[in-house]
């Protein structure tokens, strides 16, 4: 697969989330690249958000958001959380019954961000063009992750009720969340910083 059959792909995947996924792990990707690309999405994430952010402030607009570390250090603890996030929806989806292994939840989570990221670079257009178009995408956007990962998950397990997949997801991340902001206060890492309405 070269890299320009991934947009098609990318774009089936919207429409049919579980058949997207199950026609990646055909491939068989070995666990090293997957956590390689892992990264390589994360660093390319964090790249469109700081592109926005930047945007945002040369058109005047105060973000709602600015991080407050470096985008290194952004991209390192991003990499921390969604390899977290690998982990828990393995061995979540493996205590509930689920089949998936980890490998395919490593690939799950790397072609999110990749939809994802892909989805930033048509905001980052519309900011440019049509900056109305870039509020609605950013909304489309929260719909889409939730989408996507709920049809991932129940792929990559088995499942065959994505609403209870969906509520699963949302109780996990809750109290991943939780836990997070929990080690990143104590650990006196820099949480983004919201700006004042």
């Amino acid at each position: 697969m070269r890299l320009r059959d991934l947009f098609p792909l990318a774009r089936d995947s919207v429409a049919d989330p579980r058949g997207g996924l199950r026609r990646l792990t055909a491939l068989d990707l070995d666990r090293g690249t997957l956590w390689l690309a892992l990264a390589a999405v994360t660093a390319t994430g964090v790249l469109m958000t700081e592109l926005m952010l930047r945007l945002l402030q040369r058109q005047g607009l105060e973000p709602m958001f600015t991080f407050g570390t470096l985008p290194l250090t952004t991209a390192a603890l991003e990499f921390v959380m969604l390899s977290i996030l690998v982990f828990a929806i393995f061995w979540i989806g493996r205590m509930l019954g689920g089949s998936g292994s980890l490998d395919h939840a490593i690939l799950a989570m790397v072609w999110l961000q990749f939809i994802m990221a892909c989805l930033q670079a048509l905001q980052l257009l519309a900011m440019v063009t049509l900056p109305f178009l870039a509020g609605v995408l950013g909304l489309a956007g929260v719909a889409l992750f939730f989408w996507l990962l709920t049809g991932f998950v129940a792929e990559l397990h088995g499942f065959r009720s994505r609403p209870r997949v969906f509520a699963g997801i949302i109780i996990a991340l809750l109290a991943l969340a939780t836990i997070a902001v929990f080690l990143l206060t104590l650990s006196g890492v820099a949480l983004p910083e919201f700006a004042n309405v």
